[in-house]
């Protein structure tokens, strides 16, 4: 069971953008670490449970469980695993296999 004291904030982002009628707001990016287990790439259930509770309002970046490997991302959006993840170059291997990656992230929205 992971609590909200098992989470420390690692990065604070603001970034000004235009909303869908052209005004410009403010968006903020709050970076959490920790709040998993210490074989968080293999917990998929816990991943799958943090994702659900704040819905949308958070996105929830898969990193470590992805690995930028297609198989994992088909399976974390078959299993709702997270709403998002980190597409690294250098971690599954060849550039086929990234644009895989992307493809299927890209096919889930």
């Amino acid at each position: 069971m992971v609590s909200d004291t098992d989470f420390r904030v690692s990065n604070i982002d603001a970034l000004e953008v235009l909303d869908s009628r052209g005004n410009p707001t403010i968006r903020v990016m709050v970076t959490l670490d920790g709040g998993m287990t210490a074989t968080a790439e293999d917990d998929w259930a816990g991943f799958a449970e943090q994702t659900a509770k704040p819905g949308k309002r958070l996105q929830i970046v898969g990193d470590d469980i992805f690995v930028t490997n297609p198989a994992f991302i088909e399976r974390g959006i078959r299993e709702r695993t997270a709403n998002a993840v980190l597409i690294k170059l250098n971690r599954i291997g060849t550039v086929t296999e990234t644009v895989a990656a992307i493809e299927a992230a890209r096919r889930a929205g």
